[in-house]
């Protein structure tokens, strides 16, 4: 959660500046440096919204700006990324796997923290994000909030629908004498892991300028 390295009003969003004053809607970069997370270790992103009071945006900047680091010291942190849309505020933060985010999530030191938040700033939403959204993170932008909904879905189509008529045009004939359950299985299981390692990672940076619209 990045706002503020240094001192002064925040400007623009470079680290040393602070969440992006006159740049709303515009995302920010992560506060600290982006680990990486071993394959197969599924990966946890959470969205989170705040609507800062009037007249407390340099409050909730401190405060957004001691929370990212105080979560970065935890184990398993890949980073963080947030938005301003006005007295919005928008943060996307991921850890290595569920229980590692589970300790942030449940510890005092998270839940101090958001007890000093009511004078500022409501929490508007809180969201484990463990769905398709995973499949749309941009390796130069991780933790970026995902596109919306219905672009996902037609991007996900676009990836599953050629590989699904290959595999029925390929192996179709072949696996015609097994079950339709075990044919199913088999045929999902591979849609899934082509999706995952090599189909989405590249339709996300084919349509980078069409799922995020700068």
């Amino acid at each position: 959660m990045v706002p503020r390295g240094g001192t002064g009003k925040p400007r623009g969003t470079d680290l040393k500046s602070g969440v992006g004053g006159e740049r709303d809607g515009r995302e920010l970069k992560p506060v600290v440096p982006i680990s990486h997370a071993e394959p197969g270790t599924g990966p946890v992103s959470i969205a989170v919204s705040f609507q800062v009071r009037p007249g407390r945006i340099p409050e909730f900047e401190d405060w957004a700006h001691q929370i990212t680091v105080a979560s970065a010291r935890f184990p398993g942190h890949l980073g963080a990324s947030w938005v301003r849309d006005g007295n919005i505020f928008h943060v996307a933060y991921r850890f290595e796997d569920d229980a590692q985010f589970h300790d942030w999530h449940e510890s005092p030191e998270r839940a101090a923290f958001l007890s000093r938040l009511t004078s500022i700033a409501t929490l508007v939403s809180d969201d484990h994000l463990t769905g398709m959204e995973t499949w749309f993170e941009l390796p130069d932008h991780p933790g970026r909030p995902a596109p919306p909904r219905w672009k996902m879905v037609f991007a996900t189509w676009i990836g599953v629908f050629p590989i699904l008529a290959l595999l029925q045009w390929l192996f179709g004939g072949r696996l015609a004498p097994f079950p339709l359950i075990a044919r199913v299985m088999l045929l999902t299981l591979v849609v899934v892991f082509v999706m995952t390692y090599l189909v989405m990672p590249r339709i996300t940076m084919v349509m980078k300028g069409w799922l995020y619209p700068e």
